[in-house]
C-alpha cells in the first residue's frame, strides 16, 4: 500500500478528494486503483489521461467562439472604429468581428495546457507517453496562462456538463499543485499541509451531505453576539461543519497538523488557540441557536498517537467540547464507520 504524509494512502487522498469534489464521482472513469501511484501527480495524471481518452472518444466539445482580425475579405461584422484606428484600408485589410464553430475553447485550453504541465512533471515514463500522445489530438487548441483561470466562472450546460469533472480535476492540481520557481517557471508538487487541512474540511463537510442530510450539513458563518451596535471590523468566523438535529447543533473544527498536540515544558496540550477558536464559535452561536450547542476539534490523527481514539469531552461554561482524532491510516471504510460514530455520538448527546 503507497504511503502519503501522515502515513495516509493514497487511496485515502483520492477518496478524499472524490468527496471534496463530488465531479470525480460522476463517470466510471475514475474507478482507478490508487495505490498503484507513489503520488499525488501519478494519480491526477492518470485520472486525466482516462478522463481525456473518455472524452476524445466522443469527440472535444466544439463551440462557437468571438475573433476579432484584420482580414483582406469581409468575414462577420466590419469593426468601422477599428478599421479606422489601424488604419486598415491602408493595408487593403478590414478589422473584423466574426464567430467560428471551433475546438479552441476555454475548457480545452485548460485541458492541453494542464497535460503540458503533467508532462513536464514527476510522474511515471508511461503516463508521459500517453499524455503526449493524447495532446496530439489538441493541435488546433491554443495554451493558456493556467493561473488567470477564473474557475468560479466556467458555465456548463447540457453541451459541456461532461467536462465538469476534467474542470474539477484540473481545478485540484492547479489550486493546489501549482509553485513557481525562482527562474519563473512553474512545476507541479505534492499536496501542502494548508492544501491537506482545506482538503480534509470540504471531505467531511460533504461526506455528511452525502450520507447524513437529515443533519442539515453546512458551512455557515457565525455572528458575533455583539451586545450594542455592530463593529465591523471584527473578523468574520467561517466554521468547517455545523450538524444540526432537533433541538441540538455541534460546531466542528477540523484541524490537519504534523502534530495533533503542542508541547510546553515538555508536556503535551491540546493547540491553545485551536480552543479558544471552537470556544468563541460555540458561545457566540448559542446567543443565535435556541437549543443546545456544542463544540468539536477533529483533528486528523497523525504518528505521536497521543490523542486516544475515543477522544476526551468535557463542558465549559455549560457548553459541551469534544476533542476527537480521525484516524485515515486504515481503508476507506474504516474512516466513514469513524465519520459516522461522530455523528451518531451527537445524536445521543
Amino acid at each position: 500500500m503507497k504511503l502519503y504524509k501522515n502515513s495516509i494512502p493514497i487511496g485515502n487522498i483520492y477518496y478524499m478528494l472524490a468527496y471534496a469534489f463530488r465531479d470525480l464521482q460522476e463517470q466510471s472513469i475514475v474507478s482507478i486503483a490508487p495505490e498503484e501511484f507513489d503520488n499525488i501527480r501519478e494519480l491526477m495524471s492518470e485520472i486525466i489521461i482516462r478522463g481525456v481518452s473518455y472524452q476524445l472518444k466522443k469527440g472535444l466539445l466544439r463551440s462557437y467562439e468571438n475573433y476579432e482580425d484584420e482580414l483582406a475579405s469581409v468575414k462577420g461584422k466590419i469593426n468601422i472604429s477599428e478599421t479606422v484606428n489601424r488604419n486598415s484600408i491602408i493595408r487593403r485589410k478590414l478589422a473584423c468581428d466574426y464567430d467560428e464553430y471551433t475546438e479552441n475553447t476555454l475548457m480545452n485550453m485548460i485541458l492541453k495546457s494542464v497535460m503540458l504541465l503533467l508532462i513536464r512533471s514527476d510522474i511515471k515514463t508511461e503516463q508521459v507517453v500517453e499524455l503526449r500522445r493524447l495532446v496530439r489530438y489538441f493541435g488546433n487548441v491554443s495554451e493558456i496562462q493556467l493561473a488567470n483561470v477564473k474557475w468560479d466562472a466556467l458555465i456548463y450546460s447540457r453541451n459541456n456538463r461532461e467536462y465538469r469533472l476534467l474542470m474539477s480535476v484540473c481545478r485540484i492540481i492547479c489550486e493546489n499543485m501549482l509553485h513557481s520557481t525562482d527562474d519563473g517557471d512553474v512545476k507541479l508538487v505534492d499536496f501542502s499541509d494548508s492544501d491537506l487541512n482545506k482538503l480534509y474540511e470540504k471531505f467531511i463537510l460533504n461526506y455528511y451531505v452525502k450520507h447524513h442530510s437529515d443533519m442539515s450539513p453546512d458551512a455557515p458563518k457565525i455572528r458575533w453576539n455583539f451586545t450594542g451596535k455592530e463593529d465591523k471590523m471584527f473578523p468574520e468566523m467561517r466554521s468547517d461543519i455545523v450538524l444540526t438535529s432537533d433541538d441540538k447543533r455541534l460546531i466542528i473544527d477540523a484541524k490537519f497538523y504534523s502534530h495533533t498536540t503542542q508541547q510546553h515544558y515538555g508536556k503535551d496540550s491540546f493547540h491553545s488557540h485551536n480552543l479558544y477558536q471552537i470556544f468563541t464559535y460555540v458561545m457566540n452561536e448559542s446567543a443565535a441557536f435556541p437549543g443546545e450547542v456544542s463544540g468539536m476539534l477533529l483533528y486528523a490523527k497523525t504518528k505521536d498517537n497521543v490523542i486516544l481514539n475515543d477522544g476526551c469531552e468535557t463542558e465549559i461554561c455549560g457548553k459541551k467540547f469534544y476533542v476527537r482524532p480521525l484516524d485515515l491510516s486504515g481503508d476507506f471504510n474504516s474512516i466513514c464507520s469513524q465519520l459516522d460514530k461522530v455523528r451518531d455520538r451527537f445524536e445521543r448527546g
